[in-house]
């Protein structure tokens, strides 16, 4: 969760380039995006979620195969 508020200051956070600070948003996304967009977004993927998810729908897989057999 905290990642994924760090994704909205950073869209909305000014930052220096050659000693000067830029506050423009439209550049501000685009430095964002080509810098650190990726590596936060990844960061904010709910892994353990998706994968607790899969698990319990292949167990209840299993249990429907089970029930169909003989």
């Amino acid at each position: 969760m905290c990642f994924a508020v760090d994704i909205v200051f950073a869209f909305n956070t000014g930052y220096y380039k050659n000693g000067v600070l830029i506050l423009n948003r439209k550049l501000i996304i685009i430095d964002y995006v080509k810098q650190w967009f990726l590596m936060d977004l990844i960061s904010t993927f709910p892994y353990s979620l998706v994968i607790e998810l899969a698990m319990h729908s292949e167990n209840d897989s299993e249990n429907v195969y089970q029930a169909k057999a003989p």
